[in-house]
């Protein structure tokens, strides 16, 4: 058996200045201020030969100020936190089987002249995938059914077919749905 612990972060951070074509004079100086960070706890438990496991633990914060002539004009801070296991079994040499579920919960606040309507958001979601793995096509199918706060919890689903060309290359083509 194997076991791997990781843990990642990520930070960016940005100040824009843009002309607003509504403005009602050339004078305003309009700014935006962002900063995002996210954490990560990781597991990737090889727990048998044909079973691998893997766990996710984070949280992800943003941060978002409009300024017109250096006074603050709305501010948006965002939270959220994520869990995340997934499961893959191997089915011999060609075939994979994923199964996972996905747990996240969603915060917002802020002020200013915009406005959120939906301030929190808490979901989580159920999946699978079945790859397949040949000399001549590779193939994949998914299924994912999500249950929102904000959403009328639709199931989502693809399909992809990958044809190798020559030079390693791969054309691949897919199909699949999704939701706002």
């Amino acid at each position: 058996s194997d076991l791997q612990i990781g843990l990642s972060y990520f930070r960016s951070q940005s100040d824009s200045d843009f002309d607003n074509v509504w403005a009602t004079t050339t004078s305003q100086d309009y700014t935006e201020d962002t900063l995002q960070q996210q954490w990560q706890v990781f597991t990737h438990y090889q727990a048998t030969n044909r079973w691998l496991t893997q766990l996710r633990i984070g949280e992800s914060w943003d941060k978002y100020n409009q300024q017109l002539n250096g006074a603050s004009q709305s501010e948006f801070v965002t939270r959220e936190k994520q869990l995340s296991w997934q499961n893959d079994f191997s089915l011999g040499q060609q075939h994979l089987v994923t199964a996972g579920i996905d747990l996240e919960r969603v915060v917002v606040s802020g002020t200013g002249t915009q406005s959120y309507q939906d301030r929190n958001k808490s979901a989580h979601a159920f999946y699978t995938q079945w790859q397949v793995f040949t000399d001549s096509f590779d193939f994949l199918s998914t299924l994912r059914k999500d249950y929102s706060t904000l959403s009328e919890s639709p199931i989502t689903s693809n399909i992809e077919l990958g044809v190798p060309l020559t030079g390693g290359y791969q054309i691949n083509l897919g199909f699949g749905t999704a939701f706002k």
